[in-house]
């Protein structure tokens, strides 16, 4: 079934568009929207009230004991009417029924349609990065980051690409060496030093992300990307040409790759490095095995029958 078109939001699709706009959208921006398909009415004494209906339920993050998890959070009053002035509206998580979560927010009718937008939550939408990216980073670079989330999250997206921009140029030096070690360790090792100390007394920030692009791993590019000049480019023009919304919309568009490529190339760094020092012990025991094999401290024994050979 073809998606309606914007002006013709039925009731569950602008119920769905207006929860989407409470669980992550930032604060004061405008959702804006034609036709009044989504709208309806009733009497209320004398007086004809329009109103337009919230989402029953949302899914949300819940940071209880019990949860610790994303869940279904409910709400027992849908119903909001469309006139000037804010209302409060609040969740609860179904799983717990401990954590709840308030919105506040306005809903205009207007004469092409409505406008909403949330103007208040709590608890706040998160502007921490994750404990796995936050390993990824160093302190300077996690603060950068959080100060990224806190303008995407209040409308300041010229901000938030400004500073996650900032962060993969801080970050290109140690990304490179990374980079360096993964393709050594793989057996492609071609050159890579040259490759790495061009790109790193290069004075064009787009020079060292080329570099880094050729020794990523095929596995992180996906269909033949190259993440790394995507996230570049994209919140480079995003600075000098986009407005603050469609710069929300490119940090939210570059966050995703960036927070995967980074947390994905820390993890396989430890488990690689974890892998090598098992190898490590192997060797050692190994070693140590046929020495006194040698020596005549051990028996040979058959594969097959797990006996000592005659």
């Amino acid at each position: 079934m073809a998606e309606a078109k914007p002006e013709q939001l039925t009731a569950k699709q602008l119920a769905e568009a207006v929860g989407k706009v409470l669980t992550s959208w930032p604060l004061y921006r405008v959702f804006s929207y034609k036709g009044k398909g989504g709208h309806d009415e009733e009497m209320v004494g004398r007086d004809r009230r329009r109103f337009g209906m919230r989402p029953q339920r949302l899914s949300l993050h819940c940071s209880s004991s019990i949860c610790g998890q994303v869940t279904m959070w409910e709400t027992d009053r849908c119903q909001v009417y469309l006139r000037p002035g804010f209302e409060e509206r609040r969740y609860e998580c179904r799983n717990c029924g401990k954590q709840r979560v308030v919105y506040f927010f306005y809903w205009l009718e207007t004469d092409v349609g409505g406008i909403f937008a949330k103007v208040g939550q709590y608890p706040a939408l998160s502007h921490e990065p994750s404990n796995e990216l936050a390993k990824a980073l160093d302190r300077l670079d996690a603060d950068y980051y959080t100060k990224a989330l806190d303008c995407r999250n209040f409308n300041y997206g010229v901000g938030a690409v400004t500073y996650l921009r900032r962060i993969v140029e801080r970050r290109m030096n140690d990304l490179l060496d990374l980079l360096a070690q993964v393709a050594i360790e793989e057996g492609n090792s071609s050159d890579v030093a040259t490759k790495i100390r061009e790109a790193k007394t290069s004075p064009r920030g787009e020079d060292r992300i080329e570099i880094a692009n050729t020794l990523l791993p095929e596995r992180l590019k996906g269909s033949g990307n190259n993440p790394l000049s995507s996230i570049y480019d994209i919140t480079s023009d995003a600075i000098h040409r986009k407005s603050e919304e469609e710069c929300i919309d490119a940090f939210d568009k570059a966050r995703i790759a960036f927070e995967y490529l980074f947390v994905q190339l820390r993890h396989e760094k430890a488990t690689r490095e974890q892998y090598l020092a098992s190898l490590k012990i192997l060797e050692e025991k190994s070693t140590q095995i046929r020495a006194r094999r040698e020596a005549g401290q051990i028996e040979e024994t058959d594969s097959g029958s797990g006996k000592a050979s005659p």
